[in-house]
């Protein structure tokens, strides 16, 4: 058995998530961006060599619940 690469205490029980690839934000590419049931944030992770480096908290002014995250085209 191995222990999580990353997780919450308390638990913020993810919903969706998705690596972004875009270009546009260069310091975003292949951080993964995680949305959750039991908070009313999106959690951006910093990943470099694939360690989780950090956590930013986005979006956490809008008081809102985010379900599910995905990349648009642009």
């Amino acid at each position: 058995m191995e222990q999580p690469v990353y997780y919450w205490d308390p638990a913020i029980s993810p919903s969706g998530m998705t690596f972004y690839v875009g270009t546009k934000v260069p310091e975003w590419q292949n951080n993964l961006f995680v949305c959750a049931l039991g908070s009313t944030h999106i959690a951006r992770l910093h990943i470099t060599n694939n360690v989780v480096m950090g956590e930013e908290r986005l979006l956490v002014a809008e008081n809102q619940r985010f379900r599910d995250i995905v990349q648009g085209v642009d």
